[in-house]
């Protein structure tokens, strides 16, 4: 709270958001860092940023380097697994923070890079995805449920007859309809 009194000159905030951002890292509070990263986020597109890179936002080619780049790196960090295994064993060594701020920054990395690249917004605005992200609040509040429920009876009824790895796949491809069918009614 102090440091938004200290900072409150627009053009020292994202000293503000680096401080914040290594204070809850050091204490241990890494809960608020996916928070503090969506102001970052939502800075960046509200408030009309200037580019990160100033002298290099006007080369073009510089400027799809950057992308590429920062759009593979969101896509790593986004997707670590729960443990630094495998291709993530390193991470720890080199970034010196946990798994749930790797993923957060790489969400943020991937929706900074989503803010500057028009052609991936013309394709993240495809009707289907637009569709898919409508009901996004009633699917992830019922798919648990249902995961819990009809699909564990559904995998337990088929595992006697089938294969563990075909009752596995048929009792998912046979809840995500009912996952969405519920999801639809709910939203009626």
């Amino acid at each position: 709270m102090i440091l938004c009194v200290v900072f409150r000159e627009q053009k020292y905030r994202h000293v503000e958001y680096l401080l914040v951002g290594m204070m809850l890292q050091k204490t241990g509070q890494t809960n608020y860092i996916p928070f503090l990263l969506g102001v970052v986020v939502a800075d960046v597109r509200f408030n009309a940023v200037p580019s990160v890179l100033p002298k290099f936002s006007e080369r073009r080619k510089i400027r799809k380097i950057v992308r590429m780049v920062s759009l593979i790196l969101g896509l790593y960090f986004a997707s670590c697994p729960m443990y630094f295994t495998g291709i993530y064993g390193r991470l720890p060594a080199i970034l010196k923070m946990g798994t749930d701020t790797v993923r957060a920054m790489g969400v943020a990395m991937l929706l900074l890079v989503l803010l500057d690249a028009p052609k991936l917004q013309k394709g993240f605005s495809h009707p289907l995805l637009l569709w898919l992200g409508d009901r996004s609040f009633e699917v992830y509040a019922f798919h648990w449920p249902l995961m819990l429920s009809f699909q564990a009876w559904l995998f337990y009824c088929l595992q006697e007859r089938f294969s563990y790895d075909t009752a596995a796949v048929a009792a998912f491809l046979v809840t995500l309809p009912v996952i969405y069918l519920t999801a639809h009614l709910v939203r009626r």
